[in-house]
């Protein structure tokens, strides 16, 4: 996603050497995408309708098609998912051997409660071992894989485990990348979760939202938090906590970041189903739902990113570095928040252009340095800190301190809190959050993907903070809210309307002129109508 937005940067390097291009359906189609994984849902319906136009100024075929994937993902954020199926129809008359829209409009039937009919669709379609591998067959078996979970195919659902089981680390792209269809793990875990397969169906759900986490996919990311948060507060959820309690605590906390979530994206229906669950979970149990705080170990290293970089060791005394790859080894599975990296891919960020077989020591030595710095003494196991194993190296974060970990729970304490507590929590991590994260590494993708989830948290906080102090009546902690907004995006258009809204209200006629003509000044900036 990183190179995405260097290559759709006006002022970067591929733009400048080739201006026409920011003209071209290429570059509607791709900031259609960032824009869909980011949330926003009218920017990214705007950019497919002015992608349509583009590619049929070229006479390109293939707009029709690109604007229906990407606007069927639309739809379905917006809760309008049942507008499709003439165009799925229609789609699927002209491109008849072309899966994913036969597989699209059965998921759609199926959301209106029409089984039959889609069960009778899917009948129809080929063996699945002989769907060619073309640009569409990674979303259009993903697709596949939550309609045969819902009609209970354990027959196709068994084929599609087999066929997507080594992909469930990517999005399912549709075409050339030009939109996604979610993850990959979250059919695959709806899937086990009918076989009755829980602990299967945790650790994939696990898959997709760490999947969600490192490329900002937004709406997804708060589907599969609701979805797992449902499982795992079943009994047989339950049962795989790793102690009592366990699970609802992680429950709650993936409810309230997903309910966020939803809320600030107007994500209509992932919203009322988290309201829904919620209320179940207060009905359930006589006791509230408290915010949750994983606590540090008692004896652990910290790692610092948020600010200055800096590692704290076993021992308690500060890491003194001699390696820098060694360094950046440590913010990368900083960045990756405990999920796997690949060795290649690791060697490949540390050292690029060099054959993997001539690296395998230099790796060695730089975890080797890593451990060193984070356990110099050598008092826990070499595995303790660094899970490493023969394709892959992860950081283990339930044994170590990492600032930003602690930040993200303490954003999910906030958003799970209530009342005047729930502001004052969300003001701390907001003024946290004004501390650059790898400060020393600005132009590196994986630092990029960390800042960007760290954003999209802060954005959600401070929303929150907003509604909170409004219905609080403190206008004044949410007109904060919104200048800390402004401060970090200063074109987030719906912070400027809400802070020229707040001070009218306050009778602060003076403060929301100046409001008024700020907005006016940076949405003209960007060639838009600032009519308030």
């Amino acid at each position: 996603m990183s190179e995405l937005d260097r290559a759709l940067d006006p002022g970067g390097e591929i733009l400048r050497r080739h201006p026409a291009l920011d003209e071209s359906r290429y570059a509607a189609w791709f900031r259609c995408v960032r824009a869909t994984l980011d949330g926003r849902t009218e920017a990214a319906e705007q950019l497919t309708m002015l992608g349509l136009e583009r590619a049929e100024q070229v006479g390109d075929p293939d707009g029709v098609s690109v604007q229906l994937g990407q606007l069927a993902v639309l739809r379905w954020m917006q809760g309008r998912a049942g507008e499709l199926e003439p165009m799925l129809l229609q789609a699927r008359q002209l491109l008849p051997d072309d899966v994913i829209w036969s597989a699209t409009l059965a998921w759609v039937w199926l959301s209106q409660g029409r089984v039959s009919a889609a069960r009778g669709l899917v009948s129809m379609l080929p063996p699945l071992a002989t769907v060619p591998r073309d640009r569409n067959w990674l979303a259009a078996l993903s697709i596949l894989g939550v309609v045969a979970a819902q009609l209970e195919d354990r027959t196709r659902a068994a084929e599609i485990l087999e066929l997507l089981g080594e992909f469930s680390d990517r999005l399912a792209s549709i075409g050339m990348g030009v939109t996604v269809w979610g993850t990959v793990a979250r059919p695959l875990a709806r899937i086990h979760l009918m076989r009755g397969e829980i602990s299967s169906a945790i650790e994939r759900y696990r898959d997709a939202i760490r999947v969600c986490t490192v490329a900002g996919a937004q709406a997804w990311l708060a589907e599969a938090q609701l979805e797992l948060a449902e499982l795992l507060l079943t009994s047989e959820g339950a049962l795989h906590a790793s102690e009592p309690g366990g699970a609802q605590r992680e429950a709650e906390a993936l409810l309230a970041e997903a309910r966020a979530t939803a809320h600030v994206l107007h994500l209509r229906d992932i919203e009322q189903a988290c309201t829904a669950l919620a209320a179940r979970l207060r009905n359930g149990s006589e006791a509230s739902v408290q915010p949750v705080v994983p606590s540090r170990a008692e004896s652990a290293p910290v790692v610092r990113v948020m600010g200055t970089f800096e590692v704290i060791a076993l021992d308690g005394e500060i890491a003194h570095w001699q390696s820098r790859k060694a360094r950046e080894l440590l913010k990368i599975l900083v960045a990756n928040r405990g999920a796997p990296v690949r060795k290649e891919l690791m060697m490949d960020l540390l050292w690029p252009g060099v054959h993997p077989e001539q690296l395998g020591n230099r790796l060695a030595v730089a975890l080797m340095t890593v451990r060193r710095a984070l356990d110099p003494q050598q008092r826990e196991h070499r595995s303790a800190f660094l899970g490493v194993t023969r394709q892959s190296i992860r950081l283990c974060l339930n044994r170590c301190a990492v600032d930003v970990e602690e930040w993200f729970a303490a954003v999910d304490a906030g958003l799970a809190a209530s009342g005047p507590e729930r502001v004052h929590l969300l003001g701390e991590v907001l003024e946290q959050a004004r501390q650059p994260v790898c400060t020393d590494e600005p132009d590196e993708g994986w630092a990029e993907n960390l800042r960007r989830g760290v954003r999209s948290r802060a954005f959600a906080a401070a929303y929150a903070r907003v509604d909170e102090s409004l219905a609080n009546s403190d206008p004044l902690r949410a007109a904060d809210a919104y200048h800390w907004i402004l401060s970090v995006d200063p074109y987030d258009q719906r912070a400027h309307l809400g802070l020229i809204d707040t001070f009218t209200a306050m009778g602060a006629h003076g403060h929301a002129s100046s409001a008024r003509d700020e907005y006016e000044r940076r949405m003209g900036e960007l060639g838009l109508d600032a009519a308030v």
